[in-house]
């Protein structure tokens, strides 16, 4: 579980405020090292909530300045905005919070009685990704002629057996199958055109194939010159 945000932080302290009481003893949770949880949680609040504060007033006196610098002389000029910026609730705190966590986090993880389900209660774990359901998966593809009217198709087979590709002459309707392909990229030929040495315009798609059957959906349209 990586933290990069103190907006992440926050959610994670907030779940150890809430519950690391309940799994103190599976895990070794000392009361200083709640307080510490405690006191993290509500001094990052407070900075997040100041720092919105006066990111807004920030914003309207860039819009003040604009407007007394250029702005339509039929406007009235906006007045400054009054607000106050509360201390942080326990100011004798180092700063620091991250790295505790990090450090109560690995301490906890150790411990004889963890288990990830607690993990995930008191914020130092998260649920194990659940797996994407063949429905909702959506192909893609990456075609690129090159040259003999021939083209190559990269693709992702996002846990799938194989790719279907169909492709189309520009401007007419009916899909005819290109390939089924089973790595990528796939090199695909075009039938050379009536008119000797001219390029080739078609549309392009895919989707995903789980052993023969379709799964997901049809990627969207690619177009593309082949060119002789």
């Amino acid at each position: 579980m990586e933290i990069d945000t103190a907006e992440k932080l926050l959610d994670a302290l907030t779940l150890g405020e809430k519950n690391l009481p309940t799994y103190k003893t599976q895990i070794g949770v000392t009361a200083e090292e709640i307080d510490e949880n405690n006191q993290d949680r509500a001094n990052l609040a407070k900075a997040l909530e100041n720092k919105d504060i006066i990111e807004a007033g920030s914003q309207t006196a860039t819009q003040i300045k604009n407007a007394v610098y250029n702005g339509s002389p039929a406007d009235s000029v906006a007045v400054y905005p009054s607000f106050t910026i509360a201390a942080l609730p326990f100011p004798e705190v180092k700063a620091g919070a991250l790295r505790r966590w990090r450090e109560r986090r690995k301490r906890w993880m150790a411990a004889n009685g963890y288990t990830r389900e607690i993990g995930i209660a008191v914020g130092i774990d998260k649920p194990a990704a659940s797996p994407a359901s063949p429905d909702s998966l959506i192909a893609a593809l990456k075609a690129s002629d090159i040259g003999g009217y021939q083209y190559t198709v990269a693709f992702q087979k996002q846990g799938q057996s194989a790719m279907l590709i169909q492709y189309r002459l520009k401007g007419t309707e009916k899909w005819l199958e290109a390939k089924t392909a089973l790595q990528s990229p796939a090199t695909i030929d075009v039938d050379e055109p009536a008119e000797a040495g001219a390029a080739v315009q078609i549309e392009i798609r895919g989707r995903l194939l789980k052993g023969n059957q379709q799964v997901g959906q049809w990627s969207p349209i690619y177009t593309l010159t082949v060119n002789p």
